[in-house]
């Protein structure tokens, strides 16, 4: 239920031709084309306040679910890495930020 909850916010906070993945279990993938880091910084801060708030039923109470959110790009000047790349070094920049404990929900 929490993957399925998570999967609609990141679906229903992007554009049509963004690229939303489930990596594994309790991983997911947000491609965006045509957003500078900047852009991506403010989807991803965006998503973090809407999941904070977010508080799934579970009985008679409700679960805040820990996330952690971090952007990574290319530069315009560079050949643009494939889909998978970029997903991988969103991965590695995800690690970076639970490793630094950084906007944990």
């Amino acid at each position: 239920m929490c993957a399925t909850r998570f999967a609609l916010l990141l679906r229903s906070e992007s554009r049509r031709y963004d690229v939303v993945a489930r990596l594994n279990e309790a991983r997911f993938g947000l491609l965006l084309p045509r957003v500078g880091s900047a852009g991506a910084a403010a989807a991803a801060k965006r998503m973090f306040s809407i999941w904070r708030l977010t508080t799934l039923p579970t009985g008679e109470t409700g679960l805040k679910i820990p996330a952690f959110f971090a952007t990574e790009g290319y530069d315009d000047a560079s050949p643009p890495p494939s889909g998978g790349d970029l997903l991988k070094r969103g991965v590695e920049a995800v690690e970076r930020a639970r490793e630094q404990a950084a906007q944990p929900v």
